[in-house]
């Protein structure tokens, strides 16, 4: 029923979400975080492998591609800021939302700051 007429049938259910309207954006907000922690956990995954491979080459003797050798810097670079990230996310999940919620935004904004550093959307 609440698929048709969304809104109206929370107002009719009374429903407390239909009298609130910014919680559709909290909703979109949260979706959305939601899948960028979710990208970075896969992009982190990335990196980490890259990360191997190039570092067992170079302790094996082999020589690197030129491909290789330019990506260094970015995976050395990525994988540090993966590093944070992981670090905030674990302060995060410490926090009681609720009486710590400033320090909850403050770690959440550098959290968005950080994923918009490495680009993972």
């Amino acid at each position: 029923m609440e698929g048709l007429g969304s809104r109206f049938v929370r107002f009719f259910t009374g429903k407390p979400g239909a009298y609130n309207p910014a919680s559709a954006v909290y909703r979109d907000y949260y979706f959305t975080m939601g899948r960028r922690v979710e990208d970075y956990y896969n992009e982190r995954e990335k990196i980490n492998q890259r990360y191997k491979t190039l570092s067992d080459k170079l302790k094996s003797g082999e020589e690197l591609t030129q491909e290789e050798s330019s990506s260094v810097r970015d995976v050395i670079r990525k994988r540090a800021i993966y590093k944070e990230i992981d670090a905030r996310l674990k302060i995060y999940r410490t926090l009681d939302l609720e009486t710590d919620a400033e320090q909850a935004k403050k770690q959440r904004d550098r959290l968005i700051e950080l994923l918009n550093r490495v680009d993972v959307k």
